[in-house]
């Protein structure tokens, strides 16, 4: 049992309903979307099993094993599955697509600032080392 912090009793969790976003609805897709695209959004490789899924309806009613026939992992699946559900509520792919590229970025941003922070500390121990000689 639950405890309400505010009035009323406490329900038994077997009697409540489910959330409004969790029932099995195909989402029509929005702005020119389709199975590709979407796919694409959700991770680097998967553009390439599109022609394995097939159509829209297909993709929203697959189950975990069709997805693991087809040759996704699990790690693919589970991205899948989260970007799918937050569909259903109204989040387009793109804004996901778009903050996972700009922590691409950043991080690339950051290897790079290393890389050229040893480089010049490198350089800097050579030349150290020429005026020894």
């Amino acid at each position: 049992y639950q405890r309400r912090v505010h009035g009323g009793a406490p329900q038994p969790p077997w009697s409540r309903q489910p959330p409004p976003d969790t029932i099995d609805v195909i989402p029509p897709p929005r702005l020119g979307l389709n199975v590709k695209t979407f796919l694409r959004f959700v991770d680097d490789g998967l553009e390439q099993k599109s022609d394995e899924i097939g159509d829209w309806c297909k993709l929203f009613t697959m189950t975990w094993e069709d997805f693991s026939k087809i040759g996704l992992k699990t790690g693919q699946i589970l991205k899948l599955y989260r970007t799918m559900d937050a569909y259903k509520r109204g989040t387009l792919p793109v804004n996901i697509w778009r903050q996972r590229q700009s922590i691409k970025r950043k991080a690339e941003a950051r290897a790079k600032a290393k890389e050229e922070a040893l480089a010049k500390a490198q350089e800097a121990a050579r030349k150290k080392s020429e005026y020894r000689i």
